[in-house]
């Protein structure tokens, strides 16, 4: 609920991405309240759906000190959501990668349970087959520039995993 009220307070003040993005994330839950469920839908539908770069619009608008928890919300609804929502959020942030995005994207990978970090990993590199190579080539440089920035062992666990996964999808990964 405490969602789905901060989407209709967003949505008050003006500021549609955000209320999208907090509807998203009330109905992204497993089995929202009804009441929850509707309040959230009628913020969607009010703002013209949900639009996929909510997320990005929203860190554009932000001071990359409050992107930790922006990102953090968001991965928790997207590692929830079914495959090809978390491939469509997954190629948004691939076709807007940076090196500091993709450095709160890490981090916040890294402070999930091993299965769901490799869930939305699968799904990067998943959607990363359907993009052009100019930004793959791009996403996969942004990753691993941001991944050298955390101490070794996450590194190593990082590298580790997108390696494996990315050979299991055929997908070339350094």
């Amino acid at each position: 609920m405490a969602k789905a009220n901060l989407a209709l307070a967003y949505e008050q003040h003006g500021d549609a991405p955000r209320a999208r993005l907090a509807a998203r994330q009330a109905l992204g839950v497993a089995e929202p309240p009804e009441p929850v469920a509707a309040q959230a839908a009628a913020v969607l539908e009010r703002n013209g759906g949900a639009t996929a770069n909510d997320l990005l619009l929203v860190l554009d608008e932000e001071p990359q000190a409050s992107w930790e928890g922006i990102l953090r919300e968001e991965l928790a609804r997207s590692g929830e959501a079914p495959p090809d929502v978390r491939r469509a959020d997954a190629a948004v942030w691939i076709d807007g990668s940076s090196v500091e995005r993709a450095e709160v994207w890490l981090g916040g990978l890294l402070e999930l349970p091993p299965d769901r970090m490799e869930t939305l990993i699968r799904s990067a590199l998943e959607a990363l087959g359907t993009r052009d190579p100019a930004v793959k080539e791009r996403f996969r440089a942004d990753v691993a520039r941001a991944a050298a920035r955390f101490h070794v062992p996450q590194l190593l666990r990082l590298e580790e995993t997108f390696r494996r996964i990315a050979a299991e999808l055929e997908e070339p990964w350094s």
